[in-house]
């Protein structure tokens, strides 16, 4: 979910604007001493004994990025900053590069849009054996590859965890963020398809592949709720693709892949009504509450579709095609709340596609045919915004991606 009116935005420019003007409101922040181990002396001042920066003229813009990289959780900003930030919405577009939000004193950082490739999490165990040979003559134990976890669906990263799904093996696998080592395999009698945290009770909710069913499971994976059941046709196509929540009330927006519709239900999980409308392939969904619009990415027909949340229909963006802005199967996308941009997994091109907040192209990033790292039916994707690495769930090529 889009969450602008909970977030304040300022990039280096900005900041350096502010200090050199209001100098003397400037906010104590112990950490801003460490910028005099970087720089020469004669650019700063102690003023007094409270060690309030004076920063000259000379302290540039490429300064006051490497002193945001460096002091990752304590960047402090002073009250004019903060509110000419809130108040003019036209200061929020991106400069040039690194942008920082600082929500609830916590620094969150986006994806820097380079495509750096960082890593992959396999998505199979290596079981360590001895052929015959080996077993007589002696020598090393041979790695085989058993895959058993196959074509992964969805991510979800929830502070220092990452959930990964995969339907056809009917599990969930946890894994550390920080060091991307599995921590706890969870085995369901179902084939999960999209994973989404309810942030306003702090559940996860998990759609059925085969069965219009959505479940809701506290973080020990008790269930708690079902909606739905799974009595009826089991559907050869996915039926729950993508969930979203609306922080703010707890209703629920389920994309029903199959049936060509969006469900929207109430925190309880009572059905308030559903949309058909100019959908024919719902794959994923976002919530824009400051603009009160539902974003919806409809694969069948290669498309990106904005409604109003009451159902109106206001446009779609793209078309089928391998061109700027042209889709073919896109599935999955994120918003990515720093840098104010969406990014898609144009799924059918192997590629992924970036689009500023009002969906307009940025660039594309495709990694070359028959290369190690190339896409292959890429599904969904996440940030880490602890340190702007984004996860892309390849299921074709059972692995998960990291670039940043």
């Amino acid at each position: 979910m889009l969450e602008k009116d909970s977030i304040e935005r300022f990039n280096a420019e900005q900041i350096l604007n502010e200090i050199l003007n209001n100098e003397k409101n400037l906010i104590k922040n112990q950490n801003l001493q460490s910028l005099h181990n970087f720089y020469e002396d004669d650019k700063f001042k102690y003023i007094n004994e409270n060690k309030i920066i004076k920063i000259d003229e000379n302290y540039n813009e490429e300064q006051m990025l490497e002193y945001i990289k460096i002091n990752n959780n304590n960047l402090t900003v002073n009250h004019n900053l903060r509110n000419k930030m809130t108040n003019n919405e036209n200061n929020l577009q991106s400069f040039k590069e690194d942008k920082v939000i600082v929500k609830n004193e916590t620094k969150l950082i986006g994806f820097s849009n380079k495509f750096k490739f960082v890593g992959q999490i396999d998505c199979f165990k290596e079981i360590k054996k001895r052929n015959f040979l080996n077993y007589i003559f002696g020598g090393d134990e041979e790695i085989e590859k058993n895959e058993t976890f196959k074509y992964p669906y969805d991510i979800l990263i929830d502070n220092n965890l990452i959930y990964i799904v995969y339907p056809y093996s009917e599990i969930i696998v946890k894994f550390n963020l920080e060091n991307n080592q599995s921590v706890k395999q969870i085995n369901l009698n179902f084939s999960p398809s999209c994973i989404k945290l309810d942030k306003t009770n702090d559940t996860l909710l998990i759609g059925d592949r085969y069965y219009n069913v959505i479940y809701r499971f506290n973080k020990n994976f008790e269930l708690l709720q079902q909606y739905g059941n799974n009595n009826g046709f089991k559907s050869f196509w996915t039926s729950i693709s993508g969930i979203e929540v609306d922080e703010n009330n707890g209703n629920i927006f389920i994309c029903n892949f199959n049936k060509k519709k969006v469900q929207i239900l109430t925190k309880d999980f009572q059905l308030i009504k559903e949309c058909t409308n100019n959908l024919n392939g719902p794959w994923d969904i976002l919530l824009n509450n400051e603009k009160n619009e539902l974003i919806i990415s409809d694969s069948h027909i290669h498309c990106i579709k904005i409604f109003m949340i009451d159902g109106e229909f206001i446009k779609s963006i793209g078309k089928y095609g391998n061109k700027e802005s042209e889709f073919n199967f896109q599935s999955g996308f994120i918003y990515d709340i720093v840098n104010n941009q969406y990014i898609i997994c144009d799924s059918g091109n192997n590629r992924i596609q970036i689009f500023n907040g009002n969906f307009e192209f940025i660039k594309f990033f495709k990694n070359k045919k028959n290369s190690q790292n190339e896409f292959n039916w890429q599904r969904n994707l996440a940030i880490n915004y602890r340190n702007g690495q984004m996860y892309i769930v390849d299921q074709d090529k059972n692995c998960i991606k990291i670039y940043k």
